[in-house]
């Protein structure tokens, strides 16, 4: 086998590695630091199990008759905390915790096999990120929550395909749309039974690299002059719709920046400056979706206050198991019917591909010598003066908004 896909449309899921029966396939890290599989030529015997599985090369068969116009909900965690301390409404935590204690759409309890939550996680020393298999709390806790750079699936398609098999086990399975495709290929091709597999997917506007995450942690630690004890993307400590970062080092200093002022949230979203190439070919865009669950915020819809500051997520049920999904998690949850179309339009992710900025080679030009927010603002053309700009123009606005409510009340 000379290669498994062109580099440019590789996703990274890595279910080419876990599927190969001589182990012949390993990922090197590119300058840009996205893996992507490399042959073993004097090992490989030319099995075609890696193109096979490959979610680019195989549009994933979706199960159950999964729907072209998904039903569509609003929803949020009714204990504020808990929705406070996710990224959208709160969704997938209350789903997780009914799923990992063996909730049934019924109400339940399932007997016997275990119940394993499998998602991304931040690594234990702030790295990366990977995805793990949990039934316990602290595995539930370490993937909530976004991670914005593509986590490390490696042998994790394995585990659930062994998970499976055993004494009537079932997985929940949260990731990218691309990664869950991989998962039904790979369990498709080794003839796994997929009646006690539930996926989740979040709504996905690009994989990003993990090298522009470590080097902003890199930055950010010489700064603070500790390592990170938490970092957190979309924190809501000063509302959701602020797309905060916030930070917290081990001497208890804390970094915040919200959406104007976070290189991290400005190169992705504004500058699409490191987004690995396949995001601009998606194989995973469009509806039907191979997921049971669609999830992610819910842009487009008329906020009231509280959702303004506490999030919003919005539920794609493709098909029933995604219905028994939501269902299992109803008095954790306050959920609503809402419009398809709305969703769509507020969430193009859905079906259009991100771009691939043309400044993107400037900034892993200039993250070769330069500080990670450095090279964002250079390759946005941001000096620090604009940016002080926008930081004033933002306060003005905020104190304008205020006299306008005080006046109304």
């Amino acid at each position: 086998m000379e290669q498994i896909v062109e580099k440019e449309r590789c996703v990274g899921c890595k279910a080419c590695g876990d599927i190969c029966p001589r182990k012949a396939i390993s990922f090197p890290v590119d300058a840009e630091g996205f893996w992507y599989p490399a042959i073993s030529h004097d090992v490989c015997i030319d099995c075609g199990m890696c193109q096979r599985v490959c979610p680019v090369l195989n549009r994933t068969a979706v199960q159950n008759a999964n729907a072209q116009k998904p039903e569509t909900y609003a929803a949020y965690h009714t204990d504020l905390a808990m929705r406070r301390n996710s990224t959208s409404g709160g969704l997938y935590p209350a789903i997780a915790e009914a799923f990992r204690g063996g909730r049934q759409a019924d109400g339940g309890m399932r007997k016997p096999g275990t119940s394993y939550l499998s998602g991304c996680a931040f690594t234990r020393d702030w790295m990366g990120a990977e995805h793990i298999i949990a039934n316990d709390h602290d595995g539930f806790e370490r993937i909530m929550r976004s991670k914005y750079f593509q986590s490390d699936t490696e042998g994790i398609y394995r585990r659930i395909r062994d998970i499976l098999r055993n004494n009537d086990n079932r997985v929940l399975f949260s990731g990218v749309p691309c990664q869950i495709q991989a998962l039904v290929s790979y369990l498709e091709k080794t003839n796994t039974d997929m009646s006690e597999l539930y996926t989740i997917e979040v709504i996905c506007r690009g994989i990003n690299t993990p090298l522009a995450y470590r080097a902003y942690k890199k930055e950010l630690e010489k700064k603070y002059g500790a390592p990170v004890r938490e970092f957190r993307f979309k924190d809501k400590s000063h509302g959701w719709l602020n797309l905060g970062t916030k930070v917290i080092f081990e001497n208890g200093r804390i970094y915040y920046r919200d959406r104007d002022n976070d290189p991290w949230v400005n190169a992705f979203i504004a500058g699409d400056l490191y987004m690995r190439k396949s995001c601009a070919n998606c194989p995973a865009k469009g509806f039907p979706r191979a997921a049971d669950l669609t999830i992610g915020d819910f842009w487009g819809y008329k906020f009231n206050k509280d959702e303004k500051e506490n999030g919003l997520s919005v539920a794609l049920v493709n098909n029933a198991k995604g219905k028994q999904l939501l269902d299992i998690a109803g008095d954790r949850l306050l959920v609503r019917p809402a419009d398809f179309e709305t969703a769509l339009t507020g969430n193009p992710a859905l079906t259009d591909c991100a771009p691939l900025s043309e400044k993107r080679a400037c900034f892993f030009t200039y993250i070769k010598s330069m500080d990670y927010s450095a090279a964002v603002w250079k390759s946005l053309g941001l000096s620090e003066y604009a940016r002080r700009k926008r930081r004033i123009k933002k306060l003005l606005r905020t104190a304008a908004a205020r006299i306008y409510h005080a006046m109304k009340r």
